[in-house]
């Protein structure tokens, strides 16, 4: 029998190992699918990439740094693996933390992977809707299923073995003897409960997301304009105008991506350093808070600086945990 969830004994933990290589693999791979996008349709970002060109012509570059609709396809084809992918792998480590059952776990995680690979097949090469929507639904349905599991089991009495090795690497504790990875320990229990919380809402920003786009009749790619205006050209371009409100949604879920994900990475070292349970759960609800407030204000349209507070909130949690993990790596405090 396995010492501990995370080693390739338990093999819930080698099949996710397995398909979450696949997964990542697929979304490293797309930078170099841009890149060669860009070069082969010449479209850059910034002005200092069109010296590819070789070329003086001013008039040219500028022309290069217009937005290209192939392109950019491909860039949201990245940003929504961003959004799917890293959520599967940090609710992946925590649904494997609960000893779930073995042929589930990797019906889930297969589903996953496939779906990520369909989605992006599907999306660059332009198959008409609802495909890329049932390929995303795949997807954003296991890591929902993950995220509730995880949660109900947190009121379970099961052990919990996590990231053992990787606290051991950076000797913070001495999991010898203990496992700070554990139910039993009622700070990484908090961070189950409210990390899984915060990482539930940023999977909820997708179909949020999807809402406003029905609702405010903005789509972001031909194909999907086809759907609401068949041949109607006029009606097609209306459809693919950027509107405010579907932007003010995507901002919030950008703004979830960027302190969400580093806070669950910062909590898990954080829990390495053995801290008080009452300060690390009084800080996770403290973010889990001030992310769902930061949410509402944003699409809410709540006057400033409501919208700033809850970011400065889940910033400084995010902050005081950093800083006390190099206390403790560097200064033993």
């Amino acid at each position: 029998m396995y010492k501990h969830m995370y080693t390739v004994e338990n093999e819930v933990f080698a099949a996710f190992l397995f398909y979450g290589a696949l997964v990542l693999l697929k979304m490293i791979a797309m930078s170099p699918i841009t890149i060669a996008h860009r070069l082969a349709l010449d479209n850059f970002m910034n002005w200092e990439d069109t010296k590819l060109f070789n070329d003086p012509d001013p008039e040219k570059r500028k022309r290069a740094l217009v937005p290209n609709d192939n392109v950019n396809r491909v860039k949201r084809a990245h940003a929504n693996d961003i959004e799917n992918i890293v959520p599967f792998l940090i609710l992946g480590l925590m649904y494997v933390a609960v000893k779930p059952e073995l042929g589930l776990a990797v019906w889930l995680f297969k589903a996953f992977a496939i779906s990520r690979y369909a989605h992006t097949v599907v999306y660059l090469l332009r198959f008409p809707q609802p495909s890329r929507l049932l390929a995303f639904l795949v997807g954003f349905g296991v890591n929902v299923l993950m995220a509730c599991e995880v949660i109900r089991k947190l009121y379970t009495t099961v052990y919990v073995g996590l990231l053992l090795s990787l606290v051991e690497a950076l000797a913070i504790v001495d999991c010898s003897t203990m496992s700070v990875y554990s139910l039993e320990n009622e700070a990484f229990a908090a961070l189950v409960k409210y990390g899984g919380l915060a990482l539930l809402k940023t999977v909820a920003m997708s179909p949020i997301t999807i809402f406003y786009r029905i609702k405010y009749n903005s789509v972001p790619t031909p194909e999907d304009a086809a759907v609401r205006a068949g041949n109607d050209e006029e009606l097609k371009k209306k459809f693919l105008a950027k509107n405010d409100e579907v932007e003010r949604v995507r901002s919030a879920h950008q703004n979830d991506i960027e302190n969400v994900f580093p806070f669950v990475l910062l909590a898990l070292l954080y829990i390495g350093i053995s801290p008080d349970p009452g300060t690390a759960s009084f800080i996770f609800k403290i973010f889990a808070g001030s992310r769902v407030a930061h949410t509402v204000s944003y699409l809410g349209k709540l006057p400033q600086p409501s919208r700033a507070l809850c970011f400065a909130a889940g910033m400084a949690v995010n902050t005081y945990m950093a800083i006390e993990i190099f206390k403790k790596m560097f200064f033993g405090l």
